[in-house]
């Protein structure tokens, strides 16, 4: 598993204990930062702030693959950070995902989904861009006798590849504020 090449994302969500917000905004800090200086590191991204009656904190971590996530869990940094974490939060659920599957409601998960509808409009915003411009755009760029089926595979595979690595990840980070508002 630790030399999968797909990309992988952490999925956290810790609840503050009571009165720990402040100190805990400070780890969030200092983790963060640690996790910055780690080759494959792709980002953090805060999903739902802790409201008056939730004091859970979604987080994603993501990683460009297996061995760096791996190389990141492993470091005596990460494991300095996360001592200091259980005087902070009363609990903490982890789960990884790969690849394409953030796309999808991952089985079982204890983190907030959100709602079928709001994926659905997000997703067809996503996509119907790519099917505007990407088949005629493959079309001008294949020989005239290239066939139909291969065209259209080849309009498939870029929107597909578009949609795991930059489109998706751009906007559920622009839409989150919609997405997993309840």
């Amino acid at each position: 598993m630790a030399n999968n090449p797909d990309p992988v994302t952490l999925m956290i969500a810790n609840t503050i204990r009571p009165g720990k917000l402040e100190e805990y905004r400070i780890w969030v800090k200092g983790i963060s930062d640690a996790a910055r200086k780690f080759d494959g590191y792709e980002g953090t991204q805060f999903i739902k702030p802790p409201t008056e009656d939730d004091h859970t904190v979604h987080a994603m971590i993501r990683f460009r693959d297996h061995v760096s996530l791996s190389v990141w869990e492993e470091s005596e940094i990460r494991q300095q950070w996360l001592d200091k974490l259980p005087e902070l939060v009363e609990s903490r659920q982890a789960e990884k995902i790969e690849g394409i599957e953030f796309w999808f409601e991952p089985p079982d998960t204890p983190l907030q989904k959100p709602p079928k509808y709001r994926m659905a409009l997000v997703t067809l915003l996503a996509i119907y861009p790519q099917i505007l411009f990407i088949p005629p755009l493959i079309s001008m760029l294949l020989p005239d006798n290239v066939p139909r089926f291969l065209a259209i595979l080849v309009s498939c595979m870029c929107t597909v590849l578009l949609m795991t690595w930059a489109v998706m990840p751009a906007m559920t980070k622009v839409f989150s504020f919609w997405l997993f508002r309840k």
